[in-house]
């Protein structure tokens, strides 16, 4: 094995190793917030996420991907330390802000890094095999800090994010040992407002490439009429936090199925209909709201990891090197500008309807508006992506 592909794996171990992960939503209700109110948490960081993922994907891909990782890294650790010591739903929406800005300086940044660092080997047909390897890592690392969540915040919450911090610092520290492979002169020295500009125009001019981009943003939305409020949705049948964490942990450990039998679908045929049989499984869990509903869970984790990757490879393989980092950030701010919009609308919606109701109806809905659009444009006329 590549010593930098060890590299990669260790930062994302220690990146995803947190004893608040099973328990972060359980956390958020202790402190006093409401449905709404975790909604609103969420959306913030989707707005700014909105706002910083583009120009971040400019800076990465302008001066370093890897440093900016780094920054990004280090803005949510300083974070996690100040909420040990404040914990009022103001600081909390100020804490959310500025998580969106550490996820925008990490995500495309990343991908990006690593898809050029093996590009740089002449091994980039690996990437797929790579990022099921390390997204899979990540499903570990937070199933094992998962299910120590529950055992350790039962103790004490602020006990939990202390090692939650000293594991995000290791991580840094093999971040760090990461070759960069660097751009040539002539892509550096292009004006970032110019850059901006012709990566606006790329994805314009390539219709593949917006279609990919349609098919990210529905699964996604799909998956958080659930996801986010999962720990809670057990909590309710099951109110132990030990217990909420294992079960939370053990549905999320089950996307490592879906990245390592990624690799093995055709990948028009996959894109074009798991959406399908994820918006099924997630109607189903809202008319059976019962523990062994949360199967039907883990199987749309399994299909949803599993969309990811073929996305992420098929997405990868159309754009150049010099805008990898912006135009993966493009895709990803249409994400989370329609998860902003969803989650101020889901969080009204659950404390109007309850939990339960709330996602039955909702992603019945959601189904409808795509099923229409998919028939209508992709289907019909045939419109997919490029290879």
């Amino acid at each position: 094995m590549n010593r930098e592909d060890i590299y990669v794996y260790l930062f994302t171990f220690f990146r995803y190793f947190s004893f608040m992960g099973g328990v972060f939503t359980i956390f958020l209700l202790d402190c006093g917030l409401n449905f709404f109110q975790i909604s609103l948490f969420i959306a913030v960081t989707s707005i700014s996420v909105a706002i910083f993922e583009i120009p971040t994907g400019l800076i990465a891909d302008r001066y370093s991907r890897k440093w900016a990782i780094f920054f990004g890294e280090l803005i949510g650790i300083v974070f996690w330390l100040s909420v040990i010591f404040i914990r009022n739903f103001a600081w909390f929406m100020v804490w959310a802000f500025l998580s969106g800005v550490s996820y925008s300086l990490v995500s495309s940044a990343f991908v990006s890094m690593v898809y050029d660092n093996l590009k740089s080997q002449g091994r980039e047909d690996e990437f797929k095999k790579i990022q099921a390897n390390y997204r899979s890592i990540a499903e570990i690392s937070m199933f094992a800090g998962g299910v120590l969540s529950g055992f350790v915040a039962s103790i004490s919450f602020s006990v939990a994010i202390a090692l939650t911090v000293i594991a995000y610092l290791i991580g840094l520290l093999f971040l760090i040992l990461i070759r960069e492979c660097r751009h040539s002169r002539k892509e550096k020295k292009e004006k970032i407002i110019e850059n901006f500009k012709n990566a606006y125009r790329y994805i314009k001019e390539r219709s593949a490439l917006g279609t990919l981009i349609i098919l990210l943003v529905y699964v996604n939305v799909i998956l958080v009429t659930v996801l986010p409020y999962m720990q809670a949705y057990i909590y309710f049948i099951i109110p132990s936090l030990p217990v909420v964490s294992i079960i939370a942990s053990l549905i999320d450990l089950s996307s490592v199925g879906g990245y390592k039998i990624a690799y093995r679908f055709d990948a028009r045929r996959f894109l074009n209909y798991s959406p399908f049989v994820v918006s099924g499984l997630i109607i189903l869990i809202g008319v059976y709201h019962t523990l062994p509903s949360l199967i039907f869970l883990a199987i749309a984790e399994v299909i949803g990891a599993a969309f990811y990757v073929v996305w992420q490879s098929e997405f990868q393989k159309n754009v150049p090197s010099s805008k990898r980092a912006l135009l993966t950030s493009f895709a990803y701010t249409a994400v989370t500008f329609s998860l902003m919009v969803f989650y101020f609308v889901y969080g009204y919606v659950i404390d109007l309807l309850g939990l339960y109701k709330a996602i039955l109806y909702v992603s019945v809905f959601l189904t409808i508006v795509y099923a229409v659009y998919y028939f209508a444009n992709l289907r019909i006329k045939g419109i997919f992506y490029e290879n």
